[in-house]
C-alpha cells in the first residue's frame, strides 16, 4: 500500500509542476483609475492588453511585458486584428498617466481596425451621500 501512496503523490507533484497556470497581462506600474459605474467584460477568445504607465514612470506603454513604442502598438494590434478579427484590446492605463497616452493608443486601435477595445477601471463602491 506504501508503494502505491508514493506513486500517486510523485503524480500529484508531476502534474502540478507541469501544469501552466492562466497569468492575467499586469504591469506593476499602472494603477488605474477607480469608477463605480460599469461592469466587468467577458474575457475573449484573444485580447491585447496594452499597459499605459504614468509619466512618473516614463510613460511608456508595455504589452507582453515588453516596453513598446506606438508604432510598434500599432503593428501589433494590425497583426492581431489580420490573425483574429474578433480581437480585443483592453487599455490599462495609469491615473496619473497623461490623457493624450490613452487617446494615442485608441487612435492606435481605430487605425488597425479593432472594433472592441475597452478602458480598464478598478471598482470602487460608490460613497453614500
Amino acid at each position: 500500500m506504501t508503494p502505491l501512496i508514493d506513486v500517486v503523490f510523485q503524480l500529484l507533484l508531476f502534474f502540478l509542476t507541469a501544469t501552466s497556470f492562466h497569468k492575467i497581462e499586469k504591469d506593476i506600474k499602472v494603477d488605474p483609475p477607480k469608477a463605480s459605474e460599469g461592469r466587468a467584460t467577458q474575457h475573449a477568445q484573444r485580447e491585447i492588453t496594452v499597459n499605459v504607465r504614468s509619466e512618473a514612470d516614463g510613460g511608456f506603454l508595455v504589452v507582453n511585458d515588453k516596453i513598446q513604442s506606438l508604432q510598434q502598438v500599432t503593428e501589433l494590434l494590425a497583426q492581431g486584428v489580420k490573425d483574429n478579427p474578433n480581437l480585443v484590446v483592453i487599455i490599462r492605463g495609469d491615473k496619473h498617466a497623461y490623457h493624450q497616452r490613452i487617446v494615442d493608443v485608441l487612435n492606435a486601435c481605430k487605425k488597425a481596425d479593432v472594433k472592441h477595445y475597452f478602458i480598464a477601471t478598478a471598482f470602487e463602491t460608490p460613497k453614500e451621500p
